[in-house]
């Protein structure tokens, strides 16, 4: 099992990264239960860790969180490319889902574009058939215990003003893409979306509909979660524990931030056991800019110190 110090730096860089729960007590819950009427002491103990379980959870429950549709925004756009599933058209595998890894650039409302060639199967696959999705992993996704999101829609080929725009757009995002100016390659848009599903982590997943991920916009301080975590988890460590020992009320030995955004921080804490808990931290008030993260955090810092 991983401790707390051997996270490493890419997991800083996932602001919607939540590590895998895992019970304070191990295993260790079922021995004190076999052995409970051996030892009164034993008995006490499990009692009052229950309730610090209990006041932590009902704590947890709480914790002001981005939307799922906020996540969702935030994640697709911090990211260029994901896997572009579509309906095969090719002879050995017509009708079947295929998937291809695929680069995209975003518009102000979310919808990723893309420069598609007629030369790649997907390209054929959704000029006869345009129903798709977009499956985006969080930058330096490790796998499974990582973010990811996946927009539903159809896929519609651009052209005139609607095109060129598209061009700059994507251009924008990938500076180097000269090929995108040859004759086989079009623009497309994912259109017509259906809807959004988030998966955060082990155990953290939701939907969320179109109107509501096309309304809202990306976390506003999402471009400063990595740096933020890597200056307090390397100059103000025992801040982080004690934050987590104030505001979350859980007896933690070490604590890592592991990113913020708008509404709190998300850290791991690591108890006495050894074993490890995602806490949520909300902020006093929303924090819309990286000056205001500092203002919050420094809210909390001084609250945990005075422990009012």
């Amino acid at each position: 099992m991983l401790k707390v110090h051997a996270r490493t730096t890419p997991l800083l860089l996932n602001p919607l990264t939540r590590p895998v729960y895992r019970h304070p007590m191990g295993n260790r819950g079922a021995s004190l239960t076999s052995t409970a009427a051996a030892s009164p002491a034993s008995t006490s103990t499990s009692s009052q860790e229950e309730d610090t379980l209990s006041d932590f959870h009902a704590h947890q429950s709480k914790a002001p969180r981005l939307s799922i549709a906020v996540q969702a925004r935030t994640l697709v756009a911090s990211s260029t490319w994901g896997v572009l599933s579509t309906i095969s058209s090719g002879p050995d595998s017509e009708g079947f889902p295929s998937g291809s890894v695929v680069e995209y650039a975003v518009d102000d409302r979310g919808l990723p574009h893309f420069a598609l060639s007629t030369l790649s199967p997907h390209t054929r696959d959704v000029q006869r058939d345009d129903r798709v999705s977009l499956t985006v992993p969080v930058q330096g996704s490790k796998g499974l215990p990582d973010a990811r999101a996946t927009l539903t829609g159809s896929m519609e080929r651009l052209a005139g003003g609607e095109a060129a725009a598209a061009e700059a757009l994507y251009r924008a995002r990938h500076p180097g893409s000269y090929w995108v100016g040859f004759g086989d390659f079009a623009m497309y848009r994912m259109a017509s979306l259906r809807g959004v599903r988030l998966v955060g982590g082990f155990a953290r997943a939701g939907r969320a509909g179109a109107e509501e991920y096309l309304a809202t916009a990306p976390d506003p301080v999402a471009a400063f979660s990595a740096p933020i975590a890597r200056h307090m988890n390397a100059d103000h460590g025992e801040a982080c524990v004690a934050l987590v020992r104030h505001c979350a009320r859980l007896p933690a030995r070490a604590a890592l931030l592991l990113a913020v955004d708008e509404l709190g921080m998300d850290l791991e804490a690591e108890l006495e056991s050894g074993e490890q808990l995602p806490v949520r931290l909300g902020f006093l008030a929303p924090a819309p800019d990286r000056k205001a993260v500092k203002d919050r955090i420094v809210e909390l810092t001084r609250a945990a110190s005075r422990g009012g």
